[in-house]
């Protein structure tokens, strides 16, 4: 068996095409998101940000980008589907991704209600203004306490606050590897002033970007736990996914799979703020993985 799957790689990986990672969308897991502040009356907690409140159609892990900023689902102006702060000078909020993902942009839908109708003057009306303007974004892949790596500061746009407000895409202007996004609120839109406000708040947001191919665990790199993880679930007919070591997404686990993370065998995604890494078409470790592999694959079919 061995020597069938080594002499099978000489034959193959010359002419395997690596795929090229397409862009998707990334929902981070809304039972880690955090805020330094929030604003508990009326439910507006750090999660509405990502729980698909609001929204006319879901946005989870996976959807394919919009082919354009119209073309996103709207969101509402229910002042409970979104995100709205305490009082705090320059919140932070918090996002896990559930692994290691090589981040270029993100989709917001900035704070979308206003009630100044029902509260004219003071106290805590929620207006546009109290949306986020400036905000320094920073990236870890260790822990939600950090070490963060700061990329830069960006302005977002304000909400129109109308129902078929499709939101914005922003621009990182670079690819990061990220598991962890913390942003550092500066602003809002509220003018100084004695009326000057003091909450900031967001209605949605979606991060775009892509996961290491052949990474089953998401840890932004390719090795042997990923390698195991294949062996263990070689010959799975359908059903399959990622998780389990269907690294080409056909639903089943065969040598196709095989090949594919043999290619990819030690890459990883770049580090912080780093640009996306160059990779060989044919790592030198390919043959040597297949080889490795073969004994667990027998195992497995035998059992």
């Amino acid at each position: 068996m061995m020597t069938c799957l080594a002499v099978a790689a000489v034959a193959v990986l010359g002419s395997w095409a690596k795929a090229t990672p397409n862009d998707e969308i990334i929902d981070p897991d809304q039972e880690s998101i955090s805020a330094t502040s929030y604003y508990p009356t009326f439910g507006q907690v750090p999660s509405k940000m990502v729980d698909n409140s609001g929204l006319s159609s879901h946005l989870p892990t996976g959807s394919p980008i919009p082919a354009s900023d119209a073309a996103y689902p709207t969101h509402d102006t229910l002042l409970t589907d979104m995100y709205r702060s305490g009082k705090d000078t320059h919140p932070d909020l918090f996002f896990s991704m559930g692994g290691v993902y090589s981040i270029d942009s993100l989709h917001y839908w900035n704070f979308n209600g206003d009630n100044t109708a029902s509260h004219p003057v003071g106290g805590d009306r929620e207006r546009p203004v109290d949306g986020i303007q400036s905000v320094d974004i920073a990236i870890s892949t260790s822990s939600v306490a950090g070490p963060y790596t700061t990329i830069g500061t960006y302005t977002l746009a304000e909400a129109p606050v109308r129902p078929d407000y499709t939101g914005a895409t922003l621009s990182l202007g670079t690819n990061v590897a990220a598991k962890f996004i913390r942003f550092h609120v500066n602003t809002n839109f509220s003018p100084a002033g004695a009326d000057q406000s003091s909450y900031f708040g967001l209605s949605e947001l979606r991060f775009i970007g892509h996961s290491q191919p052949a990474d089953t665990n998401l840890d932004g790199r390719v090795d042997f736990a990923d390698l195991l993880t294949l062996a263990q679930h070689y010959g799975t007919p359908s059903g399959a996914s990622l998780a389990t070591g269907d690294v080409n997404g056909d639903g089943k686990i065969d040598f196709s799979d095989l090949l594919f993370l043999a290619q990819n065998y030690g890459q990883s995604l770049p580090s912080a703020a780093s640009p996306l890494a160059a990779v060989s078409s044919v790592p030198e470790p390919a043959i040597a993985v297949l080889a490795a592999v073969a004994p667990l694959v027998v195992r497995r079919r035998r059992r």
